[in-house]
């Protein structure tokens, strides 16, 4: 092991030799081999970094141990990758992918790390060419398209938060990235680290970790003036595509979701995936593409089943493996050939899978009716051979209204349309209960406070369907219908109320009994006012 290390070491210092004796030679190049026959959009791919601290976190531990303070800083370091749509700079020099796999820091304190993630990196692409040591650095001296801290372009461009795999390159799909800032995205993200170890495994700690990670590059980057947070997507691979979902359900600010080769395609993961805080996939309301090739057991679709309220595109990938959703399946697709067959063009797939990305971020973040009829028709009627492609879409079922928004329904418009949305999605989605008993209970007393008692009894009524065993809706239903002078309505929840309450296994006794004393005070009073022998 101590070999192979020093010949990794002496392999990534001469990485950095080689990618800087090539960028002294080329100018920018349109469409690099690396990207095949896909077309760049009418900007230049620009791309920067930048380091910052989360102080919220820490990474590591602050001593050995033998308890020994260490010298490294434990805050938590965050370095942002960003791809953007960029001025045309005549003369500019092209990155190549060692600018990907090591991204200088401009702060020092990063150095660590980040030599930790190049190494990571170096040893991932040289499993993947088949310890062909020579073609790793080769390929670190491939060229790409985006040029480093190129002048923006004049903004602002939606942004796109990108979520890599568990412990993959954040550049795992940077011809992606860079595709999409050329049309007018901007795409950011940072490493795949882990909550206190480089590498993240597969737990709610370390998913909760990357999840936090993205969701601090996007507090960071929305400031940025070439950036439009207002039209925000998320995309992810792999493990990448389980954290991408769950920021999506954190943040209603997330306009569409693309994921790739997600782990929840395996049947295995689901289990852990459901337990997820915060996860309730089953309310996900926006667009969600899903492409993935086939695996072996067959992928399980059923979390993307459960999502009815979402429109779904699922796109399935004939004869494609899993790296091929990345830039290591452009790099790997070759790996038996010589040190140059990185520089072939790449796969037809990764090709497609790049413009119905870009297409789909079109439709969703930028309403554009063009992106939507073609994500409409069949791959054949856009060009794609129907063996490699085939694609479901799967329409939405209308939304039901949050709680927050069926209060202010009733609030604004009216219990009469408030009633008529509650028996539709009570008809069509009978577990899910649009608000809570205590919510609706406090509305009613609301309503009664600001002199609007005909529309709170309806309130209170309603509370009595909603959740006809709780003893305290009746007893509330009945109060109202009381100070409206409905005796006989009062009479009718007074007996539920008693009813209830031998079933009643959510309210103390102490209220119980209060409730209880209600209930007796409108039955003894009924009995006083009615005639004599009735």
């Amino acid at each position: 092991m101590q070999v192979r290390g020093r010949c990794l070491w002496g392999m990534l210092v001469l990485l950095l030799t080689v990618s800087v004796v090539f960028l002294t030679s080329d100018a920018v190049a349109q469409t690099p081999p690396i990207w095949g026959d896909l077309e760049p959009g009418p900007y230049v791919a620009g791309f920067k970094t930048a380091e910052v601290y989360d102080y919220s976190r820490t990474f590591g531990r602050k001593f050995d141990y033998f308890g020994n303070p260490l010298p490294e800083q434990t805050t938590r370091r965050i370095q942002l990758c960003v791809w953007y749509p960029a001025q045309d700079t005549v003369g500019a020099l092209p990155m190549v992918y060692g600018e990907y796999a090591y991204p200088y820091p401009e702060d020092d304190r990063f150095v660590n790390l980040l030599s930790a993630l190049q190494t990571r990196e170096a040893y991932a692409l040289i499993y993947l060419l088949n310890t062909n040591y020579v073609l790793a650095l080769d390929m670190m001296s491939v060229e790409m398209a985006a040029v480093r801290d190129a002048q923006p372009a004049e903004g602002p461009f939606p942004l796109i938060i990108y979520h890599p795999h568990l412990r993959n390159s954040f550049a795992e799909n940077a011809v992606m990235c860079e595709y999409l800032a050329t049309y007018g995205f901007v795409v950011a993200t940072t490493h795949s680290v882990g909550t206190h170890e480089l590498n993240s495994e597969v737990n709610l700690v370390d998913l909760e970790t990357l999840t936090r990670d993205k969701e601090f590059v996007l507090a960071h980057v929305r400031a940025y003036p070439f950036v439009d947070a207002n039209r925000l997507g998320v995309m992810g691979y792999g493990w990448g595509g389980v954290t991408s979902l769950i920021m999506q359900m954190r943040n209603s600010d997330v306009m569409a979701v693309a994921t790739f080769q997600g782990a929840f395609l395996w049947t295995d993961h689901l289990d852990l995936i459901r337990g997820i805080p915060q996860l309730a996939i089953e309310r996900m309301y926006v667009p969600w593409l899903q492409m993935y090739a086939p695996i072996e057991p067959p992928p399980d679709l059923a979390l993307m089943d459960t999502c009815v309220y979402a429109p779904r595109y699922a796109a399935r990938f004939s004869g494609l493996r899993r790296e091929d959703f990345t830039i290591y399946g452009m790099i790997s697709e070759h790996r038996e050939d010589s040190a140059n067959a990185y520089l072939e063009i790449a796969s037809h797939g990764g090709e497609i899978i790049c413009r119905y990305v870009k297409t789909f971020f079109r439709a969703y973040l930028n309403g554009d009716e063009e992106s939507r009829r073609f994500l409409d028709n069949s791959p054949a009627d856009n060009g794609i051979d129907p063996e490699l492609l085939s694609l479901a879409f799967h329409a939405s079922r209308r939304l039901p209204p949050t709680e927050t928004q069926f209060v202010s329904i009733i609030r604004d418009v009216g219990v009469a349309k408030a009633m008529e949305i509650y028996e539709e999605f009570k008809a069509s989605d009978p577990d899910h209960m649009i608000f809570r008993e205590s919510v609706l209970n406090s509305l009613g007393y609301q309503l009664v406070r600001t002199q609007r008692t005909d529309e709170a009894q309806e309130v209170f009524r309603l509370n009595t369907e909603a959740y006809p065993h709780s003893a305290n809706t009746w007893d509330s239903y009945g109060e109202v219908c009381v100070a409206n002078g409905d005796e006989a309505t009062a009479l009718q929840c007074a007996r539920k109320v008693l009813e209830v309450l031998a079933v009643d296994t959510t309210t103390s006794d102490q209220v119980k009994e209060i409730i209880r004393n209600n209930a007796n005070q409108i039955l003894e009073r009924s009995q006083q006012q009615s005639p004599e022998g009735e």
